[in-house]
């Protein structure tokens, strides 16, 4: 062979070899373009021929090819994304682009909030909460049931807020912004508790027939109807009173146990608490009747 004759051929077997493929990546959901995936190239025999990384476009190509058949093959994807574990098959033209649009999709997690009383772990029904995104964005919104629960499904991977927008009328609201972070194919549970709203009470305890005569000494308990148990024992001071603090708000019933010498036990007394307020209550006490006298008897 002289030289025209293998210039000839080399030239032949370099124009012939300009075949193209350029793969387009995209997120499944939002049609945007996942940069950072890598793909490689197979022969028909699927042995590796090269590798092509997606650029900020969401493409990669893979250049200088002989027309024929192939195959791309993902391994390996963005870190919130589902591996697209399909081999496709490619026919390369000659001095054409051969173009493959290929999906993914997030990965996904889900979001379980348990709303409860902070003191009885009791769940609160009617707390509504924003679930917002890093940039404070709103993602999803929700209220809890009567288990006090929210559940927020079909998350994308990541880090997320969650904030307090409403609670339930009986509870002091939740300012406190939450960090949750969402993982794939699992349940986060988080757990957020409030305050039930207090206030106090206030007891004077005095003569029926003569409020300035102050009893001390008179025992009470303080029944919860909420609660369905006595909470608390307490004694009147010196000055006839009692002093109860942050109690829940909700009804009560004071019960009086013993009194002081020469008055009879009082009835029981329903009080309700309201939030931020002291509620006053002054309880009057009988004396104990004295027993007639006797008379002396006489004869005849």
């Amino acid at each position: 062979m002289n030289i025209g004759d293998f210039a000839q051929k080399v030239k032949l077997t370099a124009d012939f070899n300009n075949g193209k493929i350029q793969v387009k990546k995209i997120n499944e959901e939002t049609n945007e373009p996942i940069e950072g995936v890598t793909f490689e190239l197979l022969d028909a025999n699927g042995e590796q021929i090269s590798t092509a990384v997606t650029n900020v476009e969401g493409i990669a190509y893979f250049e200088s090819l002989y027309p024929g058949n192939y195959q791309i093959r993902e391994i390996s994807t963005g870190e919130n994304f589902i591996l697209n574990s399909e081999t496709f098959d490619i026919v390369v033209e000659w001095n054409k682009v051969t173009t493959k649009t290929i999906t993914n999709s997030y990965k996904k997690g889900s979001l379980k909030i348990i709303k409860a009383d902070e003191e009885t772990a009791q769940p609160i029904e009617g707390v509504s909460f924003d679930l917002l995104d890093i940039d404070g964005n709103i993602v999803q919104t929700g209220t809890t049931n009567e288990q006090g629960e929210i559940f927020f499904e079909n998350l994308v991977v990541g880090k997320y807020q969650l904030k307090e927008t409403g609670t339930n009328q009986n509870y002091v609201i939740n300012t406190q912004i939450t960090d949750v972070e969402i993982k794939y194919d699992e349940m986060t549970i988080q757990n957020i508790e409030n305050e039930r709203k207090k206030g106090n009470i206030q007891v004077c305890k005095v003569d029926k027939e003569n409020h300035k005569i102050a009893l001390s000494d008179v025992t009470f308990e303080l029944y919860s109807k909420e609660l369905e148990k006595v909470i608390g024992t307490y004694v009147t001071d010196k000055e006839g009173k009692i002093y109860i603090e942050n109690l829940r708000i909700g009804e009560y019933e004071l019960r009086e146990i013993t009194t002081k010498e020469g008055y009879e036990i009082g009835e029981d007394v329903n009080i309700s608490v309201e939030w931020e307020k002291t509620t006053k209550v002054t309880i009057e006490n009988s004396r104990t009747p004295n027993p007639p006298k006797k008379l002396p008897k006489t004869g005849f």
